[in-house]
């Protein structure tokens, strides 16, 4: 069985550390599943799409954005670059925003979808997309840290949808999850 490079929308997994909230997406073992597809462009551009769909109905307090000392570079948008000065203290975003503007503020502060890859069968990928189109919904498993392993450790209690979409993540090295929970 040939296996082909596949590609994994996820959602941003955040972190919260009594003062502000860190995206740890990247760099731990769990994830969220959007979508399944087979080219990297497409994914790419689907997660951009859906980034800029999130920005523009989440509330600036729901964006779990990084402390303002961690926000590196800027932008040479000047309406970009006002918007970074007060955004913290924001409600919502500004509705006139441009995609562009969308797009420069995920690169700069948030981004909210990542794309992840790994190499699967056909029929792997097949099995991911059709659990994925099949299970709209996103249960919350209780997510905590193993002592033993020091790894998450998520908990399905017999939850038939939150054991699809981890079989999903398995093929790509994780386990789902919506959060960490210490």
């Amino acid at each position: 069985m040939t296996r082909q490079p596949t590609y994994m929308i996820i959602s941003r997994i955040a972190v919260y550390n009594d003062e502000y909230y860190f995206d740890m997406t990247g760099c731990e073992d769990i994830a969220n599943p959007q979508g399944v597809f087979t080219d990297r462009a497409e994914a790419e551009a689907e997660a951009q799409r859906m980034g800029r769909q999130w920005l523009r109905t989440t509330s600036v307090q729901e964006m779990c954005l990084p402390s303002p000392e961690e926000v590196e570079g800027g932008s040479d948008d000047p309406e970009i670059e006002a918007l970074l000065e007060g955004l913290w203290d924001y409600d919502d975003l500004p509705a006139e925003l441009t995609d562009a503007q969308l797009d420069e503020l995920m690169r700069l502060v948030l981004k909210p979808f990542h794309v992840i890859e790994a190499a699967l069968t056909d029929e792997q990928r097949t099995e991911a997309q059709q659990i994925l189109a099949s299970t709209p919904e996103r249960p919350a498993p209780q997510v905590h840290w193993d002592e033993e392993t020091g790894e998450p450790s998520p908990d399905y209690a017999g939850n038939e949808t939150a054991e699809r979409l981890d079989r999903v993540t398995q093929l790509f090295g994780r386990r789902y999850a919506l959060e960490l929970l210490s």
